[in-house]
């Protein structure tokens, strides 16, 4: 029996009319505590993994996994590898400065761009085995299969192979937005990337020889955002079936049709990436509060408010969703809206969680420790 049923028993069984009490708090037991008892998260390892941010910076690198190895691109201007059982980390490399956008694995190789453009290509005993050299910074970059594209601010965009060669190059007519960075990494779709641009758009660009098929103006960055705040023009997309959820800053969803077509909108301010997962929607809020969406309809299944602070990212785990706020809380809920596991960091989140592989999350802060959570 729960911990709680038995706690119960002992308070009960002093009370006046204790049998009819005891069975009256029985039965909230029987629909309550059982649902409590999973609300713990075993915080598994929090180590120091990079330099401590200035408060007010923008975005961080978040970290990537591979296996049984966390990869941390520091704005120290190191790369740490870290071993996932423990959080020993076991090897380190300089690079020319802090890192900007990555790690992601590819085809063996951890590639990464620091802050003045250089894309490297590194192995996993931290041997560089590729590097280009970029005229503007990258501001995002995703890898599928043998393909890297990426994202410079001055609106170009680049697709490598995992050897480091060139395959074609896009520029966006409109150049440079106002923003210094991109968080929404382009992601693959059979035929295209979907690119999110300085500029504000989104563009689909053929994979294999990187023309325009369409673009839509997903954002105007004429002033709605302060730069100051380094806010995402369009945070993380999601595929859904043939159509893509894209969420917007200044408070909407977006539901895109294979030809760019906006099919749907939906009035909701989420700075967290949104997930699809059979057939429904998954969006962090700014308020706070978590939502599940009918991917259909849009409709709102149901709404959770977590904390105060805007939702910054969202895992998928084993059996619920894991959500982080800005201010440290992380909390994985199921498809019902029951919180299983809750544990709250000490301090602000500095870049978006990610997942660890086995049903856990992993989470970078602010003073630069990176912390393993998951389900007790």
């Amino acid at each position: 029996m729960p911990r709680c049923g038995a706690a119960l028993t002992r308070c009960c069984a002093k009370a006046p009319s204790a049998t009819a009490l005891r069975a009256f708090l029985w039965a909230l037991l029987l629909a309550g505590c059982a649902a409590w008892r999973p609300q713990g998260a075993a915080l598994v390892w929090r180590v120091p993994a990079d330099a401590p941010q200035p408060a007010g910076l923008g975005a961080v690198a978040a970290p990537a996994v591979h296996e049984k190895t966390v990869l941390v691109g520091g704005q120290d201007g190191f790369l740490h590898w870290i071993r996932l059982t423990d959080g020993h980390e076991f090897r380190r490399k300089a690079l020319r400065g802090p890192v900007e956008v990555g790690p992601v694995y590819a085809d063996g190789l951890w590639i990464v761009a620091d802050e003045a453009g250089e894309v490297l290509a590194l192995d996993t005993h931290a041997h560089v085995r590729w590097r280009v050299q970029e005229r503007a910074p990258v501001v995002a970059l995703r890898c599928a299969g043998r393909r890297c594209v990426l994202v410079t601010a001055d609106g170009r965009v680049r697709a490598l192979d995992t050897q480091g060669r060139t395959q074609w190059i896009w520029a966006d007519p409109k150049g440079a937005g106002l923003m210094e960075r991109v968080l929404a990494p382009p992601q693959w779709a059979q035929d295209h990337w979907l690119v999110a641009l300085p500029s504000g758009d989104l563009a689909a660009l053929r994979a294999d020889e990187g023309t325009l098929l369409w673009r839509v103006q997903a954002a105007d960055n004429r002033g709605v955002v302060r730069i100051s705040e380094l806010k995402a023009l369009v945070g993380a997309f999601a595929r859904l079936a043939d159509d893509w959820v894209v969420p917007v800053a200044g408070g909407e969803l977006l539901w895109l049709a294979p030809d760019g077509r906006i099919v749907r909108k939906r009035a909701l301010a989420a700075r967290a990436n949104v997930l699809v997962q059979q057939k429904q929607v998954w969006v962090g809020a700014e308020d706070g509060a978590l939502y599940l969406l009918d991917a259909a309809s849009g409709r709102t299944l149901w709404k959770l408010k977590l904390d105060e602070a805007a939702l910054v990212g969202l895992v998928p785990g084993a059996d619920c969703t894991w959500a982080v706020s800005a201010t440290g809380l992380v909390a994985c809920v199921d498809e019902e809206g029951h919180v299983r596991a809750r544990v709250r960091l000490p301090e602000p989140v500095a870049a978006p969680p990610v997942a660890d592989g086995q049903g856990g999350v992993l989470v970078l802060d602010r003073t630069g420790g990176l912390a393993r959570i998951t389900q007790r």
